[in-house]
């Protein structure tokens, strides 16, 4: 908002987001839950799942990301959206460390659905990775 000759005039810019009031994220050690808590212009999904949390739990062990539900999967965090092919889904770790969820050139928010509160749940194996 900015103030005008002592009265509030609203604004907004392509870059504006939706919102939603913080929740806690829950934890244990084979498990992360968590919810969407922005959804931005291009209709990609930020958690409020911190890459602090993730590290912690994670320990070299495989994942999958379950997406509102049991179907929409993903099982490895990307670096940057272009390691991804066009209308991929894909996870990544935002400049402020936390876990977003988008679509390679497209919308999660119209191809899934996803909207504010939805809930994000990371599964973590419980056997660690075995590499050569």
């Amino acid at each position: 908002k900015t103030v005008l000759e002592n009265s509030f005039e609203q604004t907004t810019t392509a870059c504006d987001l939706k919102r939603e009031s913080v929740t806690r994220v829950v934890y244990d050690e084979n498990s992360i839950v968590g919810r969407v808590i922005y959804i931005d212009s291009f209709g990609n999904a930020v958690t409020n799942i911190e890459k602090s949390v993730f590290d912690k739990v994670h320990r070299a062990r495989n994942f999958t990301i379950f997406v509102q539900g049991p179907y929409t999967k993903i099982s490895k965090i990307s670096r940057t959206y272009s390691q991804n092919n066009p209308g991929e889904l894909l996870a990544l770790f935002n400049s402020l460390g936390f876990l977003e969820i988008a679509v390679n050139l497209g919308s999660l928010e119209q191809s899934e659905g996803i909207s504010l509160s939805s809930e994000i749940r990371i599964k973590f194996d419980n056997e660690q990775n075995k590499r050569d």
